[in-house]
């Protein structure tokens, strides 16, 4: 039997270096701005997209890998024998997922996974598929402990702005307007399903609301504690840090691992978008 290779698109945010820690191969997504496309995290960075935004005025869109991609990508390794367990982005924010079925189904022995979530919340599936795959389990055993845990996600991740959800076509001016005024900043939440709605809404200077936020995603009986993320799309330094201390005194987490996010969740959140991810014992 060959080896387990375990592969995600680049919805899962482990940049810069955990992709080759855990051994883990990446398929960008794309990024089209300015009648241009890019692979997300190779060809551009988050900051190119603020900078276009300025210029533009419009949001960059993003784009699933076609099939052809992951059939490239994987036929080399099943060929060779080896499995392909493959974890994607949620389904209802991108056909990255039924693109990569495609291939599977025209290759086999390639295994895919709705994570149902998005940034380093999937990333939390794909960290665990590779502990999986050190242990020795099969690439099936994999794919079917993955899609159990991905209901223990907790996946609520704080806005700053409206602005790039407003230009991006997903929330009216009148709402965008609202919320700028009031001073309000929502915490949105995609569920087991994969659905996104607003879990909360928090109100006043951003550094006071980032403080709310990270009480209210530790006050949570029964989170496992094996491992968080921590998941910016540019933050300040001190407000970073502010967070960071303050998860390590929660004496929760065995493990605190602290990313910048890609490209993909940078269009969609647009800057300080924050997120702490982590499992709970129980299905949410």
């Amino acid at each position: 039997m060959g080896r387990v290779l375990i592969s995600a698109d680049s919805g899962c945010d482990l940049f810069p270096n955990l992709y080759s820690d855990y051994q883990v191969f990446m398929i960008p997504l794309s990024i089209h701005m300015e009648g241009r496309s890019f692979l997300d995290g190779v060809e551009i960075q988050p900051d190119d997209i603020y900078a276009s935004v300025l210029r533009s005025k419009k949001i960059p869109t993003t784009a699933a890998p076609p099939p052809a991609d992951f059939y490239r990508a994987w036929k080399p390794h099943v060929d060779q024998g080896d499995q392909v367990v493959h974890i994607s982005i949620n389904s209802g924010f991108s056909c990255s997922y039924q693109n990569a079925n495609l291939a599977a189904r025209e290759l086999g022995n390639v295994f895919v996974v709705d994570s149902r979530s998005i940034s380093t919340a999937m990333g939390l599936l794909v960290l665990r598929a590779a502990k999986m795959r050190d242990q020795g389990f099969t690439a099936p055993e994999i794919a079917q402990t993955i899609k159990q845990m991905r209901h223990r996600l907790r996946t609520e991740f704080l806005l700053d702005t409206l602005e790039y959800a407003h230009k991006g076509g997903r929330c009216s001016i009148l709402q965008c307007f609202g919320a700028n005024l009031l001073r309000l900043r929502p915490c949105l939440k995609v569920n087991r399903l994969g659905e996104i709605s607003v879990s909360k809404k928090f109100r006043g200077s951003f550094t006071s609301v980032v403080e709310q936020y990270v009480d209210y995603m530790l006050n949570v009986s029964k989170i496992d504690g094996e491992r968080v993320f921590i998941s910016h799309t540019g933050v300040s330094s001190s407000v970073l840090e502010s967070v960071i201390e303050k998860v390590e005194q929660s004496g929760i987490f065995q493990e605190i691992l602290v990313t910048r996010s890609g490209c993909t969740i940078s269009c969609h959140g647009g800057p300080n978008t924050l997120g702490i991810f982590y499992m709970t014992k129980e299905e949410d």
